[in-house]
């Protein structure tokens, strides 16, 4: 087991993720996977993008092109924040319902294209015609 855990660690590994933890969670193992990709798999994938930039491409195409690697799926998080973060971004007006259905592989729905807002922020120098006009339609 400690020659597990010394491997473990000389490969940025958590334990969790080759059975070394006996009291594990679905939610520690998650985190443990996300930890996996954000510390071990992501400084790689970095590190093959910038050579598979310069050995491949010019630099008259480096300024259009780029070279990533799309990790989105195993750094998604847990699904409690995955729903926060989405229902922010929505209720922001920065991406539509169906963007995220994308992103989820769902498929699209009727009206999911329209960008929300919401209606309680407004700018500070267009209140008062706003107040003036609420005041008029309850009049």
């Amino acid at each position: 087991k400690l020659s597990a855990q010394d491997i473990a660690r000389i490969y940025n590994v958590p334990p969790a993720l080759i059975g070394l933890d006996g009291n594990l969670t679905y939610s520690n193992t998650e985190q443990a996977g996300i930890f996996f990709a954000k510390h071990t798999i992501l400084p790689i994938a970095h590190r093959i993008e910038q050579e598979v930039e310069n050995k491949l491409l010019t630099p008259s195409e480096r300024v259009r092109y780029f070279v990533r690697f799309n990790i989105d799926d195993i750094m998604r998080g847990d699904m409690k924040t995955r729903a926060d973060y989405y229902t922010t971004l929505v209720n922001s007006g920065v991406i539509t319902p169906n963007e995220i259905r994308a992103q989820e592989n769902l498929p699209s729905v009727d009206g999911g294209d329209i960008l929300r807002a919401p209606v309680n922020t407004i700018a500070a120098s267009r209140f008062e015609a706003y107040s003036d006009k609420i005041a008029a339609d309850n009049v």
